[in-house]
């Protein structure tokens, strides 16, 4: 019985797929390096979209709080902030890390 140190130590090259369970992964991760999933792009632009709307909805936030009441104008645009935050920064994480690991391979 040979341990994995000697297996490697014959042929750095060869990865042994049965002692590795990240073997497979390595290889589908290689493939795709440099791409960003299309899902992610859409939200990343939905975000942007999201983001733009609410900052030119600014100055009405003032007649909105009168009308309906401030703390229901000031939750309600923190909620759209929030979620178009998370969708653009998760965009920009994704093609930051696309990216890096184009670079790399």
């Amino acid at each position: 019985m040979t341990d994995n140190t000697t297996r490697i130590a014959d042929d750095s090259r060869k990865i042994d797929r049965v002692d590795s369970p990240a073997g497979d992964d390595r290889a589908a991760t290689r493939d795709a390096a440099g791409s960003v999933p299309v899902g992610t792009i859409v939200l990343f632009l939905l975000g942007c979209g999201v983001l733009v709307a609410a900052a030119m909805t600014v100055s009405n936030l003032g007649s909105w709080g009168a009308q309906v009441g401030e703390v229901w104008v000031f939750l309600g645009f923190f909620v759209v902030m929030s979620i178009g935050g998370r969708w653009f920064w998760a965009g920009v994480d994704a093609i930051i890390t696309a990216l890096r690991s184009g670079k790399d391979g």
